[in-house]
């Protein structure tokens, strides 16, 4: 009996063990499977959270997006820096205005050549100037590059019998008086007088006239009376060596009257 019983209690012994090593082994297998259906989770939710991040990043914020626009930006400024450049080539086209004198050398580098120079203010407007200023008649009209007005003026020059002597310079450009000067003690001398109106001959085609005799370029120019005819003189620089001549030009007949070399 007591052999009987010790086989029942050895067999129910490791039924026993052998019911808790399969409990333990089904314990372990569902602890695995859990393990592996969270792995698979977790490996199936990496893509997701991956997608989001991709959209978040649009073109504009694509970090070779800026590099792009200061290239543009970059090419812009050298468009620019081209316009200026034609600018500057407009500016360098614009230079010889002067015409002829651009070839020749002139003997002051405030001259121009007044035979391709124009401005804005004729002679007849700056006599008109100074007749408003002093009453008197006009002895002598002339263009030249003067200090008075850091640019070409007329200098009118007039007289009267009670006044005695007045000069005025006008700027060429603006028309303004710039410089102007009176001499009540000097006599009047009638022979002197302008008739302005008398003057028929423009003065662009007189110098024309002087300039088919001696080619060069025009720096100063005077009306004023050479033995009781009205003329023009031009001051003429010519390209040979640059030598300085008198021309002088009826202002009534366009005819040379003489050539002062």
């Amino acid at each position: 009996m007591k052999i009987h019983m010790t086989a029942a209690r050895a067999a129910g012994g490791t039924g026993t063990g052998i019911g808790r090593a399969s409990g333990l082994a089904l314990a372990l297998a569902g602890s695995l499977a859990l393990a592996a259906c969270g792995s698979s989770d977790d490996d199936a939710t990496t893509p997701a959270d991956e997608g989001p991040s991709r959209v978040d990043i649009a073109p504009s914020d694509d970090p070779d997006g800026p590099a792009e626009e200061e290239d543009t930006g970059s090419e812009s400024s050298g468009g620019s820096a081209g316009g200026d450049e034609s600018s500057s080539d407009a500016g360098s086209g614009d230079a010889p205005s002067d015409g002829s004198s651009s070839d020749i050398p002139l003997p002051d580098p405030n001259d121009v050549d007044l035979a391709t120079t124009t401005f804005d203010v004729t002679w007849q407007d700056a006599v008109a100037t100074a007749l408003e200023r002093f009453d008197g008649d006009v002895t002598s009209v002339e263009l030249d590059w003067k200090r008075s007005a850091g640019d070409y003026a007329y200098s009118i020059e007039l007289q009267s019998d009670a006044a005695g002597e007045y000069e005025v310079d006008v700027h060429a450009t603006t028309g303004e008086v710039v410089a102007e000067s009176a001499d009540p003690d000097s006599d009047a001398d009638a022979d002197d007088v302008l008739d302005v109106d008398a003057v028929t001959v423009d003065v662009a085609d007189a110098m024309q006239t002087a300039l088919a005799e001696r080619a060069g370029a025009v720096v100063e120019w005077t009306l004023d009376t050479d033995d009781g005819a009205q003329v023009f003189t031009f001051d003429v620089v010519t390209a040979e060596g640059g030598d300085d001549l008198e021309i002088t030009v009826d202002a009534a007949t366009a005819e040379i009257v003489e050539i002062d070399d």
